[in-house]
């Protein structure tokens, strides 16, 4: 479903909007992809994907950054706008925050009321319940004596 609309909006944005796509490569396999549309000096990114295998290299944080790295090279984009509000890894990237709000809209029905309550009401306080939980039962770190530097030491053995 995400595919056919991600090809939904490339295909009805080309004309207006300057799409561009961009891939991180490791030994000629595509590991990471994003596209955005560039529209009124502003680079709005729309989807960035990476390839599960690679994981522990973070291939989706590395095209990020060699996004923002030729963003501000180029100076083509007067700002950067990565549209995931509510991803906490894309604010470590801002120096500027504009808060937004999600609408959903669903066909009215039993089955949609039903999703509705289960992902929106019911998730997010178990989540919240399972945080507490997890955090109340880890012991706190032992307390460790302060590190001293090595000059001092050696003053002390004088």
């Amino acid at each position: 479903a995400a595919t056919s609309l991600y090809r939904e909006v490339v295909s009805r944005m080309a004309g207006p909007f300057a799409v561009e796509f961009r891939f991180l490569r490791r030994n000629d396999r595509t590991i990471a992809a994003t596209f955005g549309i560039t529209w009124r000096d502003t680079w709005y990114s729309l989807h960035i994907a990476h390839d599960r295998a690679c994981d522990e290299w973070a291939p989706g944080v590395v095209l990020t950054a060699l996004e923002l790295e030729d963003a501000f090279a180029t100076r083509r984009y007067r700002a950067f706008d990565f549209l995931s509000n509510f991803l906490a890894n894309k604010t470590q990237w801002a120096n500027e925050r504009i808060v937004t709000r999600d609408l959903h809209a669903m066909r009215p029905g039993p089955l949609f009321s039903a999703f509705y309550l289960v992902y929106y009401c019911w998730k997010p306080a178990l989540k919240r319940a399972w945080t507490r939980l997890r955090n109340a039962n880890r012991r706190p770190l032992p307390r460790t004596r302060p590190l001293v530097r090595r000059d001092e030491d050696e003053a002390r053995e004088d």
